[in-house]
């Protein structure tokens, strides 16, 4: 069974189902990868959320990592199992990876990087700038 299709990613604080099935983004900062972030020594919570298209539905062992811009593991939830139900044609559905508290204290492009069942599924960059005084 192959990953459904990633159609967006989200970074965001937290994600909250509301009831009706309405989905509430918290903390927004951006969609990926055109998302630039200033570089600052407090923690920030970040939480990935992707956007899938229609699929069938199977059971994943997902891993996701967070790299600074020297390729060293910024963060690294820890591993999940993830069933998804069938998603037919008109509708969609989200996964939400808690990347917790991070400090991006460097210039360059982080990458998020998740896979299901060891298959890169989802590498997605952002660019973090020193902010002018």
């Amino acid at each position: 069974m192959a990953f459904p299709e990633i159609q967006s990613s989200i970074l965001c604080e937290a994600v909250r189902q509301e009831e009706g099935g309405k989905l509430s983004i918290l903390g927004f900062r951006g969609i990926l990868p055109n998302l630039e972030l200033a570089i600052s020594e407090k923690p920030k919570t970040f939480v990935l959320l992707n956007i899938l298209g229609p699929h069938e539905g199977g059971t994943f062992m997902m891993s996701a990592v967070l790299r600074d811009p020297r390729g060293e593991i910024t963060a690294a939830p820890s591993n999940t199992l993830l069933t998804l139900q069938t998603v037919p044609r008109e509708q969609g559905a989200f996964i939400a990876t808690n990347f917790g508290e991070v400090v991006i204290d460097k210039e360059g492009s982080y990458t998020f990087e998740i896979t299901a069942d060891n298959n890169l599924v989802i590498k997605q960059m952002f660019s973090a700038f020193r902010p002018l005084s």
